[in-house]
């Protein structure tokens, strides 16, 4: 029986058959606006099962969990997953609280507080030896941290971490080809947007105005900047809130919503009835608007675990990102516009996921969904005047890509403490780095401008 609780004696009279309980401490609590377990409360409520599971290794009768050093007093206790990080600048592990992870009194768990509690339990469920036995199906036990890490050192083995990959950025490459396609963020291998296609983007921006939760527009509307995708976004974006935030010229009708939910690959966003699109319907909603109210989107995405050699990937991520556009335009009646970008730099993982020169490929599968808007393909229509509408006006939001330390035309590259531990996910350093990208981008697009500033 798993009891995720404190554990005390009158748990082994209620309770019989206890053999087991794993003890946490508290979620970080200093966004709260209640006064129920403020900081530091929250980070010292950590030494009391410390001082427990501590007690009962050094023998204290009263934490006694075996009959033959006399009468029970307690089950076997051990650290449960340990949920404590200091906000935004995240573990050495990668666990980090942000504001959105909370609801309105930000002492409890917004669903996307929970979802990420509920992934840490079920992580260590799985692969905890003393739970794995008894939580999995027989047979099933997942890996130990020991075969973890064994499986760490032979990924590393084979793969190991690169400063850099010999491969030109889309933005510099320009007319030059990889492996058959032509560089350039754009078609003919440039980096600006065609005129016309310009020209339309600008159109749609301007007719952006702060609606209410039923879509019409209102002086005290609110314009929703929704971010759609996975973990290294989810990570990455509540920075650029923070910054835009902070800053005097942005319209104080904008709203950003985090949408980003870890592990979710491109292909389960592709799926219309995908839970992940409840998650997001609960993050507008705890927000405080509805899907009426968001006419903007900024979409990175991916499928971890590549298999295939390039195109077959790129395409696999080409058509789940046209599914994925045709998701957003049936769900937000009022998107106008949204922004795609591609992975980062990939030749630091120890951890696999997106390696190189995947996470370099994925650049083909975002300008090939540009590319293809642009030559008036139907899945891709935003003109009612060219028939059915199926997506938003589409076009690159900043490109991310930098071959390691060499540096790219315009002075952006990646090094190895812009990511975490693992060498995937981003570090306060690189989280920096991408947000202040993507607030350039907003501040200076002329299709931005028009409805992220005053």
């Amino acid at each position: 029986m798993l009891l995720h609780m404190r554990a005390n004696e009158g748990d082994r009279a209620r309770f019989p058959n206890l053999k087991i309980a794993y003890l946490s401490s508290r979620t970080y609590a200093g966004y709260a606006r209640v006064p129920q377990n403020p900081e530091p409360h929250s980070y010292e409520s950590g030494f009391a099962p410390k001082w427990i599971i501590a007690d009962q290794i050094a023998g204290y009768l009263e934490y006694n969990h075996d009959p033959a050093r006399g009468r029970l007093r307690f089950p076997w206790v051990a650290w449960g997953p340990y949920l404590w990080a200091d906000a935004v600048k995240g573990r050495k592990d990668g666990v980090a609280w942000v504001r959105e992870d909370f609801g309105n009194d930000g002492m409890h768990p917004s669903m996307q507080g929970r979802e990420k509690i509920a992934r840490m339990l079920m992580r260590f469920l799985k692969t905890d030896p003393t739970a794995a036995p008894w939580f999995l199906a027989k047979g099933q036990a997942g890996p130990n941290a020991r075969q973890v890490e064994e499986r760490r050192r032979r990924y590393l083995q084979e793969h190991p971490p690169q400063s850099s990959m010999g491969l030109i950025a889309l933005t510099d490459l320009g007319a030059g080809s990889y492996k058959g396609e032509q560089g350039g963020l754009y078609p003919g291998g440039g980096n600006d947007p065609p005129p016309e296609h310009l020209a339309a983007g600008i159109k749609a921006a301007r007719e952006i105005g702060p609606p209410d939760t039923e879509g019409k527009r209102s002086p005290d509307g609110k314009i929703v900047l929704l971010s759609i995708g996975f973990s290294n976004p989810s990570i990455e974006f509540p920075r650029f809130q923070k910054l835009a935030a902070q800053e005097p010229d942005v319209n104080p009708r904008l709203t950003t919503v985090n949408g980003w939910v870890g592990a979710q690959a491109a292909s389960v966003i592709a799926h219309p009835r995908s839970n992940y699109w409840n998650i997001v319907d609960q993050r507008l909603r705890d927000a405080g608007v509805t899907g009426r109210q968001v006419p903007a989107v900024w979409l990175k995405q991916v499928n971890p675990g590549p298999s295939q050699p390039f195109p077959a990937e790129s395409k696999k991520l080409y058509a789940d990102l046209v599914r994925t556009l045709n998701n957003l335009h049936d769900r937000f009646p009022n998107l106008k516009v949204a922004y795609l970008s591609s992975r980062t730099y990939g030749g630091y993982t120890e951890l696999g996921g997106s390696p190189e020169p995947w996470a370099y490929e994925t650049g083909f599968s975002v300008k090939w969904v540009v590319s293809d808007q642009i030559a008036g393909k139907p899945e891709l229509n935003y003109s009612t005047v060219k028939g059915t509408v199926r997506s938003p006006w589409v076009q690159w939001g900043p490109y991310l890509w930098a071959d390691g330390v060499n540096a790219r035309k315009d002075g952006f590259f990646c090094l190895r403490e812009d990511f975490r531990e693992d060498g995937l996910h981003p570090s306060d350093k690189g989280t920096a780095k991408i947000a202040a990208l993507l607030l350039q981008v907003f501040k200076t697009d002329p299709t931005t401008r028009p409805w992220f500033l005053k």
